[in-house]
């Protein structure tokens, strides 16, 4: 009687063992594909079941895994000839793998075909970028204090710097398009705050009577904030999910927040000493337009990394329109402390950016 209760005891415990060892999901996936193919189709929602179900804290299928064992669910319904069934599982696989993406050299046509019922593609990109930029105004007018003054000036380009919000949609969102040119098109929104700035310096702003010779002589550094409004569209120089060149062009508009200058005129008269007029910087905010527009067009990257894109472009922007108020391009403090008058100006930047995208996706049927 003893030796029958010891050998029900190992029994139980070879069975409580048995119960508590799972296959592995990978082993599990290999055995519902092969099922699969054995034409078995009816058993290979069962297989997958337990794993694809598994209770938070049992193991389960890695998400690479969940997509394998939803995209055979997919199929094996589709061949049932169960369709509710198979979009559904259509909707779990480009949910658990927004990016997936059919192959068309291998997979079934049926698979193929019901794919591109579906909205596949993220419905929007929201992102953040900023970066760095140059300014180099032109002149279009000069105007001056001093007579000999003009022409004399020179512009230097300033290192400013950018940031702001990015958003992006494709303008076609339909699978008509697919191999169409209009399915590389994005419309781009972007909102971003410029520092923007550039040096001034003549070195004659007022000369002799004698010998004409050089006798004050000045620099201004002018510093400027905006916020840039930009409307794009950008075209896809190669379509893909991972890596994807492009170019971009569109208009820009620029609401001015604030422009000073800090100035610094050295005057040295005819056999005495040099003498250095400065003070705090000048606003300038009065003798510029409250809005200017310009052109840009320049190209990128975006490279796909986890569920993110990050991004790179360069961009050109050409100025429109002059940025000087010509109502009130003379501000007294300048003109009378410094001997300093705004010139007519248009102002173009080259900038570059680096920033991440996030795309947003809602997988839904759209073709009955």
């Amino acid at each position: 009687m003893r030796r029958f209760y010891i050998l029900a005891l190992i029994l139980l415990s070879v069975v409580a063992w048995g119960q508590q060892v799972k296959p592995d999901p990978a082993q599990v996936l290999k055995l519902a594909q092969a099922t699969y193919e054995q034409g078995r189709l009816h058993e290979v929602p069962s297989v997958l079941a337990n794993y694809l179900d598994a209770p938070k804290g049992q193991e389960g299928f890695t998400k690479e895994e969940q997509r394998d064992a939803y995209k055979l669910l997919t199929q094996t319904y589709i061949y049932l000839e169960e369709p509710e069934l198979a979009d559904v599982h259509m909707i779990k696989l480009l949910q658990t793998d927004p990016f997936f993406e059919i192959n068309e050299a291998v997979d079934p046509a049926e698979f193929i075909s019901l794919y591109k019922r579906f909205r596949t593609k993220p419905i929007f990109r929201l992102g953040a970028k900023f970066g760095f930029n140059a300014t180099f105004p032109s002149i279009a007018a000069n105007y001056y204090v001093g007579a000999n003054a003009t022409g004399n000036g020179i512009y230097s380009p300033r290192l400013g710097f950018q940031g702001g919000l990015v958003f992006e949609r494709d303008i076609f969102q339909q699978n008509k398009f697919e191999n169409n040119w209009k399915q590389k098109l994005v419309l781009v929104g972007e909102l971003l705050y410029h520092s923007r700035g550039f040096t001034y310096t003549n070195g004659e702003l007022f000369v002799s009577d004698i010998d004409g010779g050089a006798i004050a002589t000045q620099e201004g550094v002018v510093a400027q904030q905006w916020l840039d409004f930009n409307p794009l569209i950008q075209y896809r120089l190669k379509k893909g999910r991972v890596f994807e060149p492009f170019i971009t062009f569109g208009p820009a508009v620029s609401y001015r927040l604030g422009v000073s200058n800090q100035l610094t005129t050295i005057v040295t008269p005819e056999g005495g000493s040099s003498n250095s007029v400065s003070g705090p910087d000048v606003i300038l905010d009065d003798s510029y337009q409250s809005f200017v527009f310009s052109l840009q067009a320049g190209g990128g990257v975006k490279l796909r990394i986890g569920s993110i894109y990050i991004l790179a472009d360069a961009r050109y922007q050409y100025g429109l329109t002059k940025t000087i108020n010509p109502d009130s391009r003379s501000i007294p403090e300048a003109v009378f402390d410094y001997g300093f008058q705004n010139n007519d100006i248009r102002q173009s930047n080259f900038t570059v950016n680096l920033g991440f995208l996030w795309p947003y996706f809602n997988p839904k049927k759209l073709i009955k």
